[in-house]
């Protein structure tokens, strides 16, 4: 459903300092998201698309549940993300972001958005209902 991912390196000198974030997965797509406080994204799934989140400033609920057949099914997790977590959602895991603070992170799909055949769906009813 969501997996926090932990840095896999960290290097400090006298330039400065490198955290190594993701060192795996082949991602085709990166965006930039710059959201204000008290806004909602996302409420929707990818049927087959696994998505990195980079998170840069600020803070994020995320609400989270299982999809099957366009219904949402099982357990509604919650979970916050804040600046320096690196987390990525499955495919068929609806979420939901409610911003808290104002918000900058990087999205990466492992595979684009292809307008012709979208892969982004709406549950038929609500998250935990």
């Amino acid at each position: 459903m969501i997996r926090f991912v932990q840095p896999y390196m960290d290097r400090s000198d006298a330039r400065g300092s490198m955290r190594g974030l993701l060192d795996f997965g082949r991602w085709e797509e990166a965006n930039m998201f710059f959201s204000e406080a008290d806004m909602v994204r996302g409420n929707h799934y990818h049927r087959t698309t696994t998505e990195a989140f980079i998170m840069l400033e600020g803070r994020v609920e995320i609400t989270l549940q299982r999809v099957e057949d366009a219904e949402p099914v099982g357990e509604v997790r919650k979970v916050t993300a804040q600046a320096g977590d690196v987390f990525l959602i499955e495919p068929l895991t609806c979420h939901r972001f409610e911003i808290l603070e104002p918000t900058k992170w990087i999205n990466l799909l492992d595979r684009k958005l292809d307008p012709d055949a979208p892969d982004i769906a709406q549950p038929s009813s609500p998250m935990g209902e």
